[in-house]
């Protein structure tokens, strides 16, 4: 018993040192007072859960204003001083940072997360969160948090909303061969009114002979100026810190 119970020490603390993560490390920071003492002990189970099994580090932070910080400052700032990170100090996480003070929501992302986080992702998050905010269901928010942080990470941005592309383009197949399928129906239902004898006058053909006289062709090329260093924005920055962040937010 003795030597299993040390080799599953050993184990955890081989787990410990190879992915930095500690279990037991607090993951969720109510300083604005919005959880219970049992609502704040399960959301740190439910970040701790879904940090073993996809390998991101995940934080909620409430406060009551941010002593003259910007939302993104504090909520890097925050992230860089606690060293979070799932594989190492300052590695891959995320952090949901609330603030009652001036009802805003920002969600600091870094390592890998950053490049499973895009803005469009963290903005789409944002909507979620900020939708239970607003009506005071905090538990409802940082849970709708931690699951879609599960459901994101490790899913290529690209796929996102493709499965609904591939519905409208088979919408708009099926309408287009019902369209064609009508008017082909519809034609072999009208009667012919037209045959042999339509243009013949006695044994003189009676059609008008019409000819078209190809003169030239001319193409005009234009060249189209882009505007240089443009994107969508990936929201990436450093923070004071000197660490990269990526993210958004927004208000409730």
């Amino acid at each position: 018993m003795k030597k299993k119970l040390a080799f599953i020490c050993m184990i955890t603390a081989i787990f410990l040192f190879a992915t930095g993560f500690r279990s037991d490390e607090q993951k969720v920071y109510d300083n604005a007072g919005l959880l219970t003492e049992q609502e704040a002990a399960r959301l740190q189970g439910q970040c701790v859960e879904t940090a073993q099994i996809k390998g991101i580090d995940i934080i909620i932070v409430t406060e009551n204003g941010l002593r003259g910080k910007s939302p993104m400052d504090y909520a890097d700032d925050f992230y860089d001083e606690h060293a979070f990170g799932y594989e190492q100090e300052h590695g891959t996480g995320i952090l949901l940072l609330v603030d009652m003070g001036n009802r805003d929501w920002w969600i600091s992302t870094s390592g890998e997360a950053i490049r499973y986080f895009p803005v469009k992702r963290t903005d789409k998050m944002g909507e979620n969160i900020a939708a239970h905010l607003s009506k005071a269901e905090y538990m409802e928010a940082f849970e709708t948090f931690i699951a879609e942080t599960g459901n994101y990470m490790g899913k290529d941005p690209k796929q996102d909303g493709l499965a609904v592309k591939l519905l409208i383009f088979l919408g708009i197949g099926l309408v287009s061969g019902a369209i064609v399928t009508g008017i082909l129906y519809h034609r072999q239902k009208t009667p012919m009114t037209v045959n042999s004898r339509t243009y013949m006058k006695g044994r003189q053909p009676n059609v008008l002979q019409q000819y078209d006289r190809y003169i030239r062709t001319t193409t005009v090329s234009r060249h189209i100026e882009r505007s240089s260093g443009s994107s969508g924005g990936s929201g990436v920055h450093t923070s004071s810190g000197g660490h990269s962040h990526g993210g958004s937010g927004g208000k409730f």
